[in-house]
C-alpha cells in the first residue's frame, strides 16, 4: 500500500477529534496578515490575546505534518483527550496536513512565533443537509486568554462566506467550559452521541438571523 493512500485511509478513519477544549471569553482583537495564498473562505489574521501576546491564524499547510504532531503533544493528557480520545501519532498529523487544500475541509494554524498554539477545522465528509462537523484543540497554556473563541469566530464566519447552512460538533459531557462557550455563540444541543459519552450540538445560521433580528 501506498504511503499517500495509507495516509488517506487513517485520516478517513481516526485521526478527526472531537470539539475539544475551547476556553470561553471575549475574542482577541486582530489585524490582516499577508502570509501564503489561502481559500476565498479565511484570510489569515494576526490576533493580540487577552495576555497580550500575538497570535498568527493560518491555514494548515501541507508541510505542517510537524506542527500538528507538535501541537497535539504539547496538550496536556486530559485537553488531548477532549479532543482526541484515541491515540495520536505522527502518520495521522501528516495525514491531516495532506488534507490541508482538500475541497471537504477547512484546517487552521494558530501560531505563536513558531509554536503551535492551537488547531481548529471543520469538514464536510458525511456531513449532512450542509452542516459540516467542526473540532477545536487549544493547548494549555493558551488556554483561558480568548483563542478557543477566536479560532471558532473563524470556522463560522468561513463556513457561513462558503454558503453553508451552519455547523455542528460533538463535546463531551464532562467537558463544562466548551460547552459554555458553544452556547454562547449560538449553538444549540440536539442529543447524544458516541455511545451516549458526548452532547451532539448544532448552530443554525438561518435560525441565528432570525434571532438576531427578534
Amino acid at each position: 500500500m501506498c504511503a499517500m493512500r495509507r495516509l488517506r485511509e487513517l485520516f478517513s478513519s481516526k485521526s478527526e477529534g472531537t470539539a475539544g477544549e475551547a476556553p470561553a471569553g471575549a475574542g482577541p482583537v486582530g489585524r490582516p496578515y499577508h502570509g501564503p495564498s489561502m481559500p476565498a473562505s479565511f484570510s489569515s489574521t494576526v490576533l493580540t490575546l487577552k495576555d497580550g501576546r500575538e497570535v498568527l491564524l493560518r491555514v494548515v499547510e501541507r508541510s505542517d505534518g510537524p506542527l500538528v504532531y507538535e501541537h497535539m503533544m504539547t496538550m496536556s493528557e486530559e485537553s488531548r483527550s477532549l479532543f482526541c480520545p484515541h491515540p495520536f501519532d505522527r502518520l495521522q498529523a501528516e495525514a491531516i496536513a495532506v488534507d490541508a487544500h482538500s475541497r471537504q475541509s477547512l484546517r487552521i494554524l494558530a501560531l505563536v512565533g513558531d509554536r503551535p498554539a492551537g488547531y481548529a477545522y471543520f469538514t464536510t465528509r458525511n456531513a449532512k443537509s450542509g452542516f459540516p462537523m467542526l473540532g477545536i484543540a487549544v493547548t494549555d497554556e493558551f488556554q483561558g486568554i480568548g483563542l478557543g473563541r477566536a479560532l471558532m469566530v473563524c470556522l463560522i464566519n468561513s463556513a457561513k462566506a462558503q454558503g453553508f447552512n451552519g455547523l455542528t460538533l460533538n463535546v463531551f459531557k464532562n467537558n463544562y467550559r466548551a460547552q459554555r462557550l458553544y452556547t454562547s455563540l449560538g449553538f444549540e444541543f440536539t442529543g447524544d452521541a458516541d455511545h451516549g459519552r458526548q452532547y451532539s450540538m448544532r448552530l443554525d445560521f438561518a435560525e441565528q438571523a432570525t434571532a438576531g433580528h427578534g
